[in-house]
C-alpha cells in the first residue's frame, strides 16, 4: 500500500482488490489446472516444496509425473503422506534448502555459482 490508501480496482473501481493468485479453498482455473497435468505428464523432474499434499486436485500432479517416469525431489518442513513418492526426500526450511540445490545445480553444470 502506498501512503496508507486501500487500492482501488482500476477496472471497476471496487475498494476489493485481489492479487492474481489462488488462495486456499479457491479452485484452480480449470486451463491452469489442465497445463499443470499436462506439464507433470512431461516432466523429467519434478520439485514440491513447501506443501502437505493434501489438497486437491493439486496434491495430484506429482503421482502424475511420477507415474510418467519424473524423478522426484520433495523439500518441506515436515512429513508428508506421499514421502515415499519421492527419490529424494529433504527436511527443513525451503529458504534454506533451495539455494543450496541451485548451488550445486549450477556446479553440476558448471555455470557460475554466485
Amino acid at each position: 500500500l502506498h501512503g496508507g490508501e486501500i487500492p482501488r480496482c482500476k477496472v471497476c473501481g471496487s475498494w476489493y482488490v485481489k492479487p492474481n493468485v489462488v488462495l486456499f479453498g479457491e479452485p484452480l482455473p480449470s486451463v491452469v489446472l489442465y497445463q499443470a497435468i499436462e506439464e507433470s505428464r512431461r516432466a523429467d523432474a519434478f520439485l514440491v516444496v513447501g506443501s502437505s499434499l493434501v489438497v486437491y486436485p493439486a496434491a495430484e500432479l506429482p503421482y502424475i509425473a511420477k507415474s510418467n517416469g519424473a524423478k522426484m525431489i520433495m523439500v518441506n518442513d515436515e512429513s508428508t503422506i506421499a514421502d515415499s513418492l519421492f527419490d529424494v526426500v529433504i527436511h527443513g526450511k525451503a529458504g534454506k534448502i533451495l539455494p543450496k540445490i541451485v548451488e550445486k545445480v549450477k556446479e553440476i553444470r558448471g555455470l557460475s555459482v554466485a
